[in-house]
C-alpha cells in the first residue's frame, strides 16, 4: 500500500485550487484581495485531505463537492448580501477545476508508459507542474478572448427607482468598481444619464441628498480608473432590468460625457 503524505497532498490541492480560483476571478473580471484567493486554495486543501479519512458513497463524495465547490467560492467572491451571485462563479470554478484535472489526468496518462514505476513518481510530478502552468495559461487566454468579445457587446439597462429609466450600455471589463459596504457591481451613469437624477449637475453627496428619488439611499464609492479617480457618488435603485433579468447593483454618477457614445458602463459581472 502506497503512503500518502498529507502536508504534499495538501500543498498540491492548495496550487491547483489558487490557480483554478484565480482563473475564475479572471474570466469573471471580479476584483477580488490576494488573501481571499489563499482562503479559498487552504478551505480546499483542507477538504481534500479529509476526503482521505472518510469514506463516502459515489452520490454523497459528489453533493458534499459541489457544495464544497460552493463554500470555497463565496470565501472568494461571496458576500452576506447576496448569496445567489456565488452560484455562477461556482459553476465555474467547478469547471475550470474539470479541464485543469482532466487535462492534467490525460498527459499523466499518456506519459506514465514512457517512465518506469520507480521513475514515474518523481519524473511525472516535475512534468506535470509545467503542465499546470501551461494549462493555466491557455485558460487565461481564453478569458480574456472572452472578455474582448464581451466589452464590445451594446445593450439598453432599465433602472428602477420611484420611476423607470432607460439607458444605452456598453459593457466594460475594466470596470471592477465595487460599493465597500454591500460589495455591489457598480453601473457607472454618463454625465447627461447622471441629469436624470441630479438635475443640477453637481454630483456631491450633499448634493445629491436634496432630491427625494437618490436620498436615503446614497452610497460613497472609491474609484479609480481611465474615466474617474477620486470618490464618486452613487445610490443603490430597487433594481436593474439588464437583458431581461433584475440585478441587484449601485448606481453612480460621473462627469463624462458619453462612453463610446452609450449613457453607462455595465461590469462583465452583471452580465
Amino acid at each position: 500500500m502506497s503512503e500518502i503524505y498529507a502536508d504534499i497532498f495538501f500543498l498540491i490541492n492548495f496550487s491547483m485550487d489558487f490557480i483554478c480560483l484565480f482563473l475564475t476571478g479572471l474570466i469573471l473580471g471580479k476584483k477580488t484581495k490576494i488573501r481571499r484567493f489563499v482562503l479559498g486554495a487552504a478551505l480546499g486543501g483542507v477538504y481534500s485531505v479529509i476526503t482521505l479519512f472518510i469514506d463516502l458513497s459515489s452520490p454523497l463524495r459528489f453533493i458534499i463537492t459541489i457544495l464544497s465547490a460552493f463554500i470555497i467560492c463565496f470565501s472568494v467572491f461571496g458576500n452576506f448580501h447576496s448569496q445567489k451571485n456565488v452560484l455562477f462563479p461556482t459553476f465555474l470554478f467547478i469547471s475550470v477545476s474539470f479541464f485543469m484535472g482532466g487535462a492534467l489526468t490525460y498527459l499523466y496518462s499518456s506519459l506514465g508508459k514512457y517512465f518506469t514505476k520507480a521513475q514515474s513518481e518523481q519524473d511525472l510530478s516535475i512534468l506535470l507542474l509545467p503542465a499546470s502552468l501551461i494549462c493555466g495559461v491557455l485558460s487565461y487566454v481564453v478569458s480574456r478572448i472572452s472578455q474582448k468579445r464581451l466589452s464590445a457587446k451594446r445593450f439598453d439597462i432599465v433602472v428602477v427607482t420611484e420611476k423607470e429609466c432607460c439607458f444605452s450600455a456598453l459593457c466594460d471589463s475594466g470596470n471592477l468598481l465595487c460599493e465597500p459596504i454591500s460589495r455591489l457591481p457598480v453601473i457607472i451613469l454618463s454625465k447627461k444619464a447622471s441629469l436624470n437624477y441630479i438635475k443640477s449637475g453637481i454630483f456631491t453627496p450633499y448634493e445629491a441628498a436634496k432630491y427625494p428619488e437618490v436620498s436615503g439611499k446614497i452610497r460613497i464609492i472609491p474609484a479609480k480608473s481611465a474615466f474617474s479617480q477620486g470618490m464618486l457618488t452613487g445610490f443603490i435603485p430597487q433594481g436593474v432590468l439588464i437583458e431581461g433579468k433584475t440585478q441587484k447593483c449601485c448606481i453612480a454618477f460621473s462627469e463624462n460625457e458619453d462612453f463610446g457614445g452609450c449613457d453607462c458602463l455595465v461590469p462583465t459581472v452583471l452580465l
